[in-house]
């Protein structure tokens, strides 16, 4: 799924709507969205994420890879080897493993109550829901500026990225062009407070 609609990006390009014109920003559009999701170092869309393995914590906490965090599904713990050397996962139970599971206001993990996520390796799966059912409009506002700058920067446009002056003088008119070589870098510090550490 895309961030950003392809009729909201057109709009921001100043574009008509045609077929041959959103074929030729698909792989603008592609890198862009990559770009914001590789700095933000997270998914964005709201998906399910399935037996995702965790270190323990040695507290009630597990910090999850994505966020928002909006539905816990379940909780594994790695309980060894069976006789034919599968692993066993036990599914923690409500009520009798722990008391209650909540998501802090961050969203950025899980705690349960009266359980202590035992120290190890990769010894929890956790499966749960995260991500935004509706992007944040100053995420969607990044994709179109980047999308924009990649647009204006390709052929058969102009083909300049960086911070310099181009003038042309010739035939007695002369036209400055600045060209801003850190804007890409600007557009992605303005979402820098969505970035996360991953576990």
């Amino acid at each position: 799924m895309s961030l950003v609609s392809d009729a909201n990006y057109l709009y921001y390009l100043g574009l008509g709507q045609s077929e041959s014109i959103t074929n030729n920003l698909t792989p603008i559009i592609g890198a862009a969205e990559a770009k914001v999701k590789q700095f933000l170092n997270r998914d964005l869309e709201s998906a399910t994420y399935t037996a995702e393995k965790y270190d323990g914590s040695g507290t009630n906490e597990l910090i999850l890879r994505q966020s928002p965090v909006t539905t816990l599904t379940s909780v594994a713990r790695y309980d060894g080897l069976d006789s034919n050397n599968d692993e066993v996962w036990t599914t923690l139970v409500l009520g009798t493993d722990y008391e209650r599971a909540m998501i802090p206001a961050e969203a950025n993990r899980i705690i349960l109550d009266y359980y202590e996520f035992e120290l190890g390796c990769q010894n929890y799966r956790v499966t749960y829901v995260a991500g935004y059912s509706t992007i944040p409009l100053d995420i969607q506002l990044a994709c179109k500026e980047l999308v924009a700058l990649y647009w204006r920067s390709s052929p058969p446009n102009n083909n300049f990225i960086g911070v310099q002056n181009i003038s042309d003088a010739g035939g007695g008119a002369s036209s400055t062009i600045n060209i801003d070589l850190e804007a890409e870098q600007k557009i992605l510090n303005k979402i820098v407070h969505y970035k996360v550490v991953n576990v």
